[in-house]
């Protein structure tokens, strides 16, 4: 996404996703069917290809490509191959521990999911609120079976964000180029967030802290 576009610019979290974003969207970036394109990490004179330097120029703002890079590289959306190319490994961003872009993270996924509950206690017609829904088990799983959940859950679930992202990108012309001309207090910043949520710890999980007391087991199946 150009800097222009982007009214939150500023953190290195938004930053890696939008290039992230821009390499899985922008025609330039893009080959066959819609993949990636491995790219050098800076442009041949001599040859007509994008590069890695470009991508984050154009879609960063003012992250240095080194940095985005080695940020890339570290959390394993990146590789680089044999012949000194760049290539996209994934689309999901997850920063690691204590990471400033982790707390980040921490904070604006709390807040937008307290911010759509309050709001939606407050609206009179629940077709007014925005769209929040969950569902969960009744009888509950075993450890088997919640694994395969888990394996399940990633893969429908980042289909779904995925061809989300893609449908965004369209209307806020990330894909086609024809991008808003409004300010960016005119434009409305949106999306869907997805979590899994498990009321009993798994055994796996025991080594990090619990937050609260609940001694629920996993809950009732229901669509609300």
């Amino acid at each position: 996404r150009h800097e222009k576009s982007n009214p939150k610019e500023g953190a290195n979290l938004s930053r890696v996703m939008r290039v992230v974003a821009g390499w899985n969207q922008d025609p330039d970036f893009t080959g066959p069917y819609g993949l990636p394109l491995a790219v050098p990490f800076e442009a041949d004179p001599d040859v007509s290809a994008p590069s890695f330097t470009e991508l984050v120029r154009r879609h960063s703002g003012d992250m240095a490509p080194r940095a985005m890079l080695d940020e890339l590289l570290r959390t394993g959306l990146a590789v680089m191959d044999d012949q000194g190319l760049i290539q996209n490994t994934g689309r999901t961003y997850i920063p690691t521990k204590l990471d400033p872009a982790a707390i980040e993270r921490l904070g604006r996924v709390i807040a937008r999911i307290a911010d759509t509950l309050d709001f939606n206690n407050q609206v009179a017609d629940s077709e007014d609120g925005r769209y929040e829904r969950q569902v969960e088990t009744d009888i509950g799983l075993t450890q088997d079976q919640y694994e395969e959940f888990n394996i399940y859950l990633r893969q429908k679930c980042q289909l779904l964000l995925e061809t989300l992202d893609n449908w965004l990108a369209m209307q806020e012309g990330r894909i086609t180029g024809q991008r808003h001309e409004l300010n960016s207090s005119e434009l409305l910043i949106t999306g869907v967030g997805i979590y899994n949520f498990l009321d009993r710890r798994m055994p796996f999980e025991d080594d990090i802290p619990a937050i609260g007391d609940n001694k629920r087991s996993v809950d009732e199946t229901q669509i609300s």
